[in-house]
């Protein structure tokens, strides 16, 4: 089972999720805790002045079997692209429960990804 994971933008980093923000740090921490095997994404692209453009997430999520909005900007960005994600919380998020709604959902991923679960 193919997955990506689609944030807001890098920040003018880079790359999506980058090492050097709370939401990258924690979402590789997760990924690393559950075993999930995920491409990453962006739903705009960063542009100097502190712009954003949409990127083509049609495109970019072609042949993933799994689309995983990681929250509500991003959620929007697939939707108004014609795309179904699934939504859990930014890796930014504040609230606890929110960090284990993430964690629990990529970690449901990470199981079917071994085939376990359904």
């Amino acid at each position: 089972m193919k997955v990506i994971l689609i944030g807001e933008h890098d920040k003018g980093l880079g790359t999506p999720f980058p090492a050097s923000t709370v939401s990258g740090k924690r979402r590789r921490t997760i990924i690393a805790d559950v075993g999930l095997n995920c491409a990453l994404g962006n739903a705009f692209i960063f542009v100097m002045g502190g712009k954003t453009h949409p990127n083509d997430l049609t495109s970019m999520t072609a042949g993933f079997d799994v689309v995983v909005a990681l929250g509500a900007v991003a959620e929007n960005a697939c939707i108004e692209q014609g795309i179904s994600p699934t939504r859990l919380p930014h890796p930014a998020v504040r609230g606890q429960a929110q960090l284990a709604a993430l964690r629990d959902g990529l970690g449901g991923l990470a199981i079917r990804q071994r085939g376990g679960g359904q």
